[in-house]
């Protein structure tokens, strides 16, 4: 690797006293976000810059950073663990800022003793596997056998995990579904995708049991809940595809209007933002959205039918002045509904106005 020779300088990282290595839990990535690093992984190994790591004691995670004008990814890793635990320079060199800058692109060799300290976890890459020592060492003076049978049993499993209609990865340039459902001591979700000849094919199963403080939540929050476990798991799978959501409610408009996002609603709905969600009710389109406008403009109820007025001369049947018992019968007149461009309250927004057959109007802007 190019950089200074190792006697005139070399960078050594120590430890103190009391720190234990840290392995950082492996974070996942969209599919486009992964392709881009594993070419960039690749071109630092023939480089010479990166070498494969094996049993590494410090383990750490990449951050790529997108580059705006060529759209290549240049790979950081968050070193945060093993900063805390290196000791403080008590004396900084002067122009610090200014030697570092010069010193980029790994010119100052590691210090041989210390590499491992620096291993980062990327896709597309593995080392040597530690064998089953257990599995190995069932018996004194016993051998793992592994035969045809258990060969052909193997594939067989491989062949039923990894084709359809078990799961089947997500394919570019294509929305991805997400059914969502919430019981009173559980939560599911699925993924799903459809193929070309139009059928839903699974992505990805989930499901977990409630704990006893999220078993008191609403049914509506209970839905929510599950919308964000869902995207905290699968957030790799549904960055880059178009999600349509599938539930009796949307829950999207819920959170998003919630008088004061804070607490658990507005740390699940902060989780969303990152996403490009579409609701699809399970019901018709239209009927969904007449059932929705009534819900928010509440009309006064009739407790008792009996006591509705309908005297009025346009509405009855003439039988109702010959009859000693009238049956009283109503005509189905037509309403009239104007939108779009209407008259509205607000400066902003869509303006609905209802006119009665007697020419009465109900103005409603939301």
């Amino acid at each position: 690797m190019p950089g200074l020779d190792r006697q005139l300088v070399e960078h050594k990282l120590p430890i103190k006293d009391g720190y234990l290595p840290v392995k950082q839990a492996r974070r996942r990535m969209s599919m486009d976000t992964e392709l881009k690093v594993k070419e960039e992984i690749e071109r630092l190994l023939k480089a010479g810059f990166i070498r494969p790591a094996i049993y590494a004691d410090w383990l750490a995670n990449i951050v790529p950073v997108l580059k705006r004008k060529t759209g290549a990814v240049r790979i950081c890793v968050d070193y945060r663990n093993l900063n805390e635990a290196s000791p403080k320079d008590e004396y900084p060199m002067p122009m610090a800022d200014m030697l570092i800058d010069g010193a980029a692109h790994n010119q100052i060799m590691m210090a041989e003793q210390d590499i491992h300290k620096t291993a980062f976890m990327c896709p597309g890459h593995i080392g040597k596997i530690q064998p089953f020592s257990s599995l190995l060492r069932l018996k004194q003076e016993q051998t793992f056998k592994w035969e045809e049978q258990h060969q052909q049993a193997f594939q067989e499993i491989k062949h039923y995990l990894s084709n359809p209609p078990v799961l089947s990865p997500p394919k570019r340039g294509r929305p991805l579904k997400l059914y969502v459902s919430a019981l009173e001591v559980s939560i599911g979700s699925l993924l799903v995708q459809d193929n070309k000849e139009g059928k839903e094919q699974a992505v990805y199963y989930l499901s977990r049991t409630l704990t006893e403080v999220e078993r008191r939540y609403s049914a509506i929050e209970r839905l929510c809940l599950a919308l964000y476990f869902t995207v905290v798991k699968l957030r790799h799978y549904m960055l880059p595809h178009t999600i349509y959501i599938i539930t009796k409610t949307d829950l999207i408009k819920y959170m998003l209007t919630r008088p004061m996002l804070r607490g658990k609603i507005g740390k699940w709905t902060l989780a969303l933002t990152e996403f490009t969600f579409r609701f699809v009710p399970q019901k018709a389109v239209k009927g969904q959205a007449v059932a929705d406008f009534l819900a928010d403009h509440l009309g006064e109820e009739i407790e008792n039918m009996d006591s509705l007025d309908i005297a009025n001369a346009n509405l009855l049947t003439r039988a109702h002045v010959c009859l000693n018992n009238p049956i009283y019968s109503i005509h189905l007149t037509l309403w009239k509904l104007y939108f779009d461009g209407s008259k509205t309250d607000k400066a902003s927004g869509a303006g609905v106005v209802l006119e009665e057959p007697l020419g009465v109007r109900h103005c409603y802007s939301f």
